[in-house]
């Protein structure tokens, strides 16, 4: 009995000490779930809606960049780019994605051992990854590397506008160009909205999508891509045929003042904007100054008409080509006596230049280079704009006086020697250029400097330039007037003048009514160094390609004008007006002595000196033969053997 009893009592024990755990665990269990769900309710639901719901910050596309016929010179689309979440990745992963990762983004495993070696939510792996690799990073389903899209900037015309386009950076903000000075116009509105995102941070609903409200503002520009192609393609001919640094074009409408070519070769291409120097993107048109040589003679000689000092018949003595002032030397490449203000202009005479500077005066000279623009940056809305360099009159000495007259002692960009070029073409009244159709780019109010017969008398003598035996005869064309003007600069360094030069040529199509205004620089050019030869060509090719376009005149010939060379102390006069489709050119002294059987390069100087630039056939060192595919001209070589067959 006692045993029984005692198994009972033991058996009553156990029971209630079971009881009593699990009365305990319930009414834990029940006393949290009321802490839970009724005290801590409402912050723990803000929790866990944090945790799958964030706030994400975007920004919109960025606006466009068009021409004014509509061609798309930058767009925004979108691509993916990698990141990781180092903090949710084991080591075994993280030396997984390295060994992946480093083949197919073709990154070191140092690299992206770096990326990873954190205990951070993100890290960025590459940014905007082509489609090839989008697809084998998703095949691999790597734990903790994602991918998401952003913007990327393309330039669909490659090089063209390069310079002045400019490029952004990775993160969608404008790094040079019009890029960098339209960066807040173009960029698009940043706008906050809640997504839900799973425990792998992939993004599962977005309500409030970036839509096109949000993206940037268009910018339109005034270049015409025709005209664009056409002046990139005349300016690269002559930089690489006359072995040149670098050069650059401008082609405006006279009367808007739209610029339509921007040209500057070698070419950049903002696509691959990482590859080039500083030297390649940068935009010279408006930040490289040079002296304007020979250009400024029309500027120089609008003013003295204008102030009543000489015109257009006035008579200067040019020294017969040798002038000694104030223990100077100043010397004209031809031995003239007397001229006329036309002829000074035609043959540009340096020394006439400077008598009638002289008799002009410092101060109204000063004025009229100032009222024209030079020493201060246009208005055209570009970065980095040069001012260009113009002392104060009241620095000058009488030979500084007279340097200037010709274009020495002061320097200009191409847009200020276009700007003030306009005002002759715009009988006499200044206007602003222009570059940006939208926004609406603020122009500066048009100002009369010179008269309207002051103007016409200088846009006659620019034709003469042209039309006659001046300087600029080679931009001449068969069934349309042009007016024009050479300048050939020696470049200055702090220690003197250099026997470096920079060729320019600003031409005026037609010529007594312009319509269109095309100025060309040529830097440093090796084979030659005249304006006339060198950047004349340039323009021509320009003016003829936009006669043709507008269908104002039709010519397949190639003309050009008699042309005097001095080789080894003789004269050759080479035939005018020759169509090189029907005849061989030829050089003529007591009879002809054809460019088939020359050598190769005594042929190529023949034809550079008349403008035509010849593309070479073989690997010949004579001339054999030649044929004619538009306007260019193929020299074919061989042996000197077979020019008697060829022929």
């Amino acid at each position: 009995m006692k045993r029984k009893r005692y198994s009972f009592e033991v058996g009553n024990i156990r029971f209630y000490f079971v009881f009593g755990i699990l009365v305990l665990v319930w009414g834990a269990l029940w006393s949290f779930s009321l802490y839970v769900q009724v005290i801590k309710g409402n912050t723990l639901k803000k929790r866990a809606r944090s945790q799958h719901w964030k706030l994400e910050r975007l920004v919109g596309k960025r606006g466009d960049i068009l021409s004014r016929d509509g061609e798309i010179l930058a767009k925004s689309i979108l691509v993916k780019s990698v990141f990781a979440s180092p903090k949710n990745m084991t080591k075994m992963e993280k030396m997984n994605a390295i060994k992946s990762l480093s083949k197919i983004l073709k990154e070191s495993r140092r690299y992206l051992w770096s990326k990873l070696n954190s205990n951070r939510s993100f890290v960025w792996i590459k940014r905007k990854i082509d489609d090839e690799t989008v697809y084998k990073i998703k095949e691999l389903s790597l734990p903790g590397i994602y991918l998401t899209e952003e913007a990327k900037r393309i330039y669909p015309k490659g090089s063209m506008l390069g310079q002045l386009i400019g490029f952004v950076g990775v993160d969608n903000k404008g790094l040079e160009g019009l890029e960098y000075k339209f960066d807040k116009y173009l960029s698009g509105e940043k706008k906050e909205f809640w997504v839900l995102k799973d425990a792998l941070n992939h993004t599962l609903f977005a309500p409030d999508q970036l839509d096109e409200s949000t993206k940037g503002k268009d910018l339109v520009l005034t270049i015409d891509t025709t005209i664009q192609a056409i002046t990139e393609r005349a300016l690269m001919r002559s930089v690489e045929d006359f072995s040149a640094r670098y050069g650059m074009a401008l082609v405006v409408e006279v009367e808007s003042g739209e610029i339509l070519a921007w040209a500057q070769y070698p070419f950049f291409n903002p696509n691959r904007y990482e590859i080039y120097s500083p030297s390649v993107w940068k935009n010279r048109i408006a930040i490289d100054e040079f002296e304007p040589g020979s250009t400024i003679k029309p500027l120089l000689i609008a003013s003295a008409i204008e102030k009543g000092v000489c015109d257009t018949n006035s008579v200067f003595f040019c020294e017969n080509g040798r002038w000694r002032f104030c223990n100077h030397i100043i010397n004209d490449t031809h031995k003239y006596g007397w001229l006329t203000v036309e002829k000074i202009v035609r043959y540009s005479s340096n020394i006439c230049s400077g008598k009638i500077a002289l008799k002009l005066g410092k101060k109204s000279y000063y004025e009229y280079l100032k009222k024209l623009g030079f020493g201060q940056k246009t208005s055209v809305p570009v970065p980095g704009q040069s001012d260009g360099f113009l002392e104060k009159y009241t620095k000058w000495t009488d030979i500084d006086l007279v340097a200037k007259g010709f274009g020495q002692g002061l320097s200009v960009t191409l847009l200020q020697l276009a700007k003030a070029y306009l005002c002759i073409a715009n009988k006499g009244v200044l206007k602003p250029l222009v570059l940006i159709k939208k926004p609406h780019q603020q122009k500066e109010p048009p100002k009369r400097i010179f008269s309207e017969s002051t103007s016409k008398k200088i846009l006659s003598m620019l034709m003469g330039v042209v039309e006659f035996d001046g300087t600029g005869r080679l931009a001449k064309i068969k069934g349309i007037k042009i007016g024009g003007k050479t300048g050939t600069a020696q470049k200055a360094t702090k220690w003197g003048y250099t026997n470096k030069y920079v060729a320019s040529f600003v031409a005026l199509v037609p010529a007594l009514n312009p319509k269109y205004l095309i100025a060309v620089v040529v830097d440093e050019p090796k084979k030659a160094h005249y304006g006339g030869v060198v950047a004349a060509p340039v323009a021509r090719y320009i003016a003829k390609e936009l006669t043709v376009a507008e269908k104002e005149i039709a010519t397949k010939y190639i003309s050009t004008t008699a042309y005097k060379v001095d080789k080894n102390n003789e004269t050759y006069d080479i035939e005018s007006n020759f169509d090189i489709e029907v005849r061989t050119p030829s050089l003529t002294k007591k009879g002809r002595l054809k460019l088939a059987g020359m050598d190769v390069r005594s042929a190529v100087e023949v034809l550079l000196k008349r403008g035509i630039v010849p593309k070479i056939i073989g690997a010949g060192k004579v001339v054999v033969g030649y044929k004619k595919e538009g306007d260019t001209l193929f020299l074919i070589t061989g042996d000197r053997m077979n020019v008697r067959s060829a022929l």
